[in-house]
C-alpha cells in the first residue's frame, strides 16, 4: 500500500512517518515538490507519485498571520484540499483530510460532537472549514479528521516553547481562559492508521487525548513534568493571564474540547489522558 502524505515535515506528518504500519510505503514530497499554494498543478503532480491513498496533513496554520494572508490561507487550506479530493474521487482512492477544532466558535461549555454546528471566528478556521466543505463536495467517501492543540517532540509547538523559556528561568505568562485538549501527535497518527484500516462509515471524525485543560494548566504540567524528568533544573515562575491581556491578533475559541465518543467505536483506537501522553512525549524528548 503506497500512501502520498502531504505535510510530512510537520508534527503530525512526522508522527505518521514514525508510526506507519510495516505494510505501508509512504512518499512525502516537500512543499517545493508538491506546493499546495499552487492548486492548478496538483493533479498532474499527484499522478506522478502513483499512490493508492492520500493523507493531507499539510495546512496553512499561522493563525494570526492568516488574518493578513487570507488569500494564501484559502488557497492552501480550501482550494487545494478540494483539488486533492477531486483527484481521489476520480481515481476511487481513500482520502483523509486533516482539519481543526478552529472550525467551531468556542462559545459552548460542552465537548463538540462531529455534527455540531460550525462557526469559525478566524481566517484560519474559516479556510479550514471551506476545505472541509470542498472535500465533501468533491469526494463524499473522504474522511475529515478534526483535532486540536497538537504537540510533539518534533518541530515548533507550545510544549517546546514552554520548555525553551523555562530553561532561561524567565517568568511565564500564559492564557488561562481558553480550554481544550492537549493532544500528542503520535496518538493522533495512530488513530489515523486505525481509521484507514477500519474504513468507518462515519466521515467526520474527532480525535483528542482524554481530558481538558487551559493553556495555563497545560504549561504548569509541562514545567512540573520536565523538572521531574530532569529536562529543567526547576519549574519557572508562571502566572495566568486573560486572552484580552495576551493580545493575539486573531481570536481563539474559548472552549474547543472535542467529543470523540463515536471515534472510540473504531477498532484499535484508544484515548490516553493528556497528562500521560505529555509524559510520554517528554520522555521521548529526553531520550533524544
Amino acid at each position: 500500500m503506497r500512501i502520498l502524505l502531504t505535510g510530512g515535515t510537520g508534527q503530525l506528518g512526522d508522527a505518521l512517518l514514525k508510526t506507519a504500519p510495516e505494510q505501508v510505503s509512504i512518499v512525502s514530497p516537500s512543499s517545493s515538490e508538491l506546493d499546495l499554494a499552487e492548486p492548478d498543478s496538483l493533479h498532474r503532480k499527484i499522478a506522478a507519485y502513483n499512490a493508492d491513498i492520500i493523507i493531507n496533513a499539510a495546512a496553512y496554520t499561522a493563525v494570526d498571520k492568516a488574518e493578513e494572508e487570507a488569500e494564501r490561507a484559502y488557497r492552501i487550506n480550501a482550494e487545494s484540499a478540494g483539488r486533492i479530493a477531486a483527484y481521489t474521487a476520480a481515481h476511487s482512492m481513500p482520502f483523509i483530510q486533516v482539519s481543526t477544532d478552529f472550525v467551531f466558535c468556542g462559545e459552548t461549555t460542552r465537548p463538540y460532537v462531529p455534527s455540531a454546528a460550525t462557526q469559525p471566528a478566524t481566517i484560519y478556521g474559516k479556510s479550514k472549514l471551506a476545505g472541509e466543505n470542498a472535500v465533501r463536495r468533491a469526494d463524499s467517501s473522504a474522511w475529515i479528521v478534526r483535532a486540536g492543540w497538537i504537540y510533539s517532540e518534533h518541530g515548533h509547538n507550545f510544549v517546546k516553547t514552554i520548555l525553551r523559556i523555562g530553561a532561561t528561568g524567565k517568568p511565564l505568562r500564559v492564557v488561562n481562559d481558553q480550554t481544550g485538549t492537549p493532544t500528542y501527535a503520535r496518538n493522533l497518527a495512530e488513530a489515523i492508521w486505525c481509521i484507514l484500516d477500519a474504513r468507518p462509515k462515519q466521515k467526520v471524525i474527532h480525535y483528542a487525548d482524554a481530558g481538558q485543560a487551559t493553556w495555563y494548566e497545560f504549561a504548569c504540567n509541562i514545567l512540573n513534568l520536565a523538572a521531574e524528568l530532569g529536562l529543567l533544573n526547576a519549574p519557572s515562575d508562571i502566572s495566568p493571564v486573560s486572552t484580552a491581556d495576551y493580545g493575539a491578533a486573531a481570536p481563539r475559541p474559548a472552549y474547543s474540547v472535542l467529543d470523540i465518543s463515536d471515534t472510540l467505536a473504531i477498532p484499535g483506537i484508544c484515548q490516553p489522558d493528556w497528562q500521560t501522553a505529555l509524559r510520554d512525549m517528554l520522555a521521548r524528548l529526553q531520550a533524544g
